[in-house]
């Protein structure tokens, strides 16, 4: 039983299917995509560079496809998906819009029993929703029906990922902008661009000898590789070139090709980030708006999102940014409210609060009380981070798409 038809699910459907074992895929989407599938709002597109989002099990479907973006949107990420179904007659053994609500184990039969719901996403939990009278969606449940955003007062609540994709596709077609953030994000620039058929050609040429080489040595699972240098030591001239020239290529390169340091030095690590928070100062006009845009948390504790014009959006007058890191927010019939009293009166609300993935998901499908699992496999005080706090989410598999494998385990053996 496999759970989930995204990368990682169609990858293990195949390698299980290949062992000659009896294989049943679920999803709760309608269709094919996994987390691409719900991630249906404007801007959704990937972090990863094109060459590095193949399932590189099969030579002759590299052929077959071509990325026209370096930085796939979601639509090309859903088709392709949706081509190796079709490519490899997978389909019949999928049931999608079945999500898994209760999973008992025989120990006598070896056999897992299974009972499935349709697969409706979860609400936003905020106070008040019931009686906001305006339009709200949620990122992660995104409609399939085209949204018309053109002169609304809109919100988006949320600056990781999603928001920063979302954030500058709506301020020029909103009446107003109003961006509610707890915690700032690094934000790398994209440096997207059209994939030419040229360079095309060239990233399947490269593709087994290089590119993925040196995703399977790269723990984020890029096709980035160690520099050998260090910020220790070198001089600041020779630093801010450094820096310099990892800004202009974009996202992953400048987290991973910069300085080795950056992520084992606390020194080290704070000169990229204040290299960012400078960049941000000098693009954000409005020196109260940079600040809150500059994270002061280390660089890399959370994975940095590649945008897209993200801080040149907030220089729009029609973009405004509410501060909610002291202060909580409960919606209104005409908004938001802040715990401080401070009302926002909007026609739309949008949730940009991403997915509770890995950890979360397992949780969620192994606490609840109706399912039955074998003696001390995921026992809820295992799965604990908080007990345990060497835990490891993204782990390696050799030759399958990178950090598919994600799980948690108190045994630190699992590291080795």
């Amino acid at each position: 039983m496999v759970l989930g038809a995204g990368f990682s699910g169609i990858r293990w459907f195949l390698e299980l299917d290949q062992l000659g074992l009896t294989v049943r895929c679920y999803d709760a989407a309608p269709d094919v995509g996994g987390t691409w599938y719900w991630n249906r709002y404007s801007g959704s597109r990937t972090h990863g560079e094109a060459g590095v989002h193949f399932l590189n099990f099969a030579p002759e479907l590299m052929e077959e496809w071509d990325f026209h973006e370096r930085y796939p949107p979601r639509d090309e990420i859903q088709q392709y998906l949706g081509r190796v179904l079709d490519r490899y007659d997978l389909r019949k053994h999928i049931e999608f819009a079945a999500r898994i609500v209760a999973a008992h184990y025989s120990d006598s039969e070896t056999v897992w029993t299974i009972t499935t719901a349709d697969g409706i996403p979860k609400e936003p939990t905020f106070a008040g929703l019931q009686s906001y009278t305006g339009e709200w969606y949620q990122a992660s449940n995104w409609p399939a029906h085209k949204v018309d955003f053109h002169g609304k007062r809109i919100a988006v609540v949320g600056t990781g990922s999603t928001g920063v994709h979302l954030i500058p596709k709506l301020a020029p077609v909103a009446k107003e902008l109003t961006v509610f953030q707890r915690t700032p994000n690094y934000v790398l620039p994209g440096r997207n661009h059209t994939i030419h058929e040229y360079q095309a050609a060239d990233i399947k040429k490269s593709y087994d000898d290089a590119t993925w080489e040196l995703a399977t040595m790269n723990l984020a699972g890029h096709a980035c590789k160690a520099t050998g240098r260090t910020v220790k030591g070198a001089d600041a001239i020779k630093i801010r070139q450094i820096f310099d020239g990892g800004w202009e290529r974009g996202s992953f390169n400048f987290q991973m090709e910069t300085f080795d340091d950056v992520f084992m030095d606390p020194e080290s690590n704070e000169q990229a980030a204040e290299f960012i928070r400078q960049k941000i100062r000098a693009i954000v006009q409005d020196p109260g708006k940079a600040e809150l845009l500059c994270p002061n948390y280390p660089f890399g504790s959370k994975r940095p999102p590649s945008g897209h014009f993200y801080y040149v959006t907030f220089n729009r007058s029609n973009v405004k940014m509410v501060d909610i890191s002291g202060d909580g927010i409960e919606l209104y019939e005409n908004g938001f409210r802040t715990s401080s009293g401070a009302e926002h009166e909007l026609d739309m609300e949008i949730f940009a609060l991403g997915f509770n993935s890995g950890s979360g998901a397992e949780r969620d499908r192994y606490q609840r009380q109706s399912r039955q699992i074998p003696q001390g496999i995921l026992d809820k005080e295992a799965w604990d981070i908080r007990r345990n706090p060497c835990l490891w989410i993204a782990q390696h598999v050799h030759s399958l798409w990178p950090s598919l494998a994600c799980r948690e385990t108190a045994n630190n053996d699992c590291l080795k």
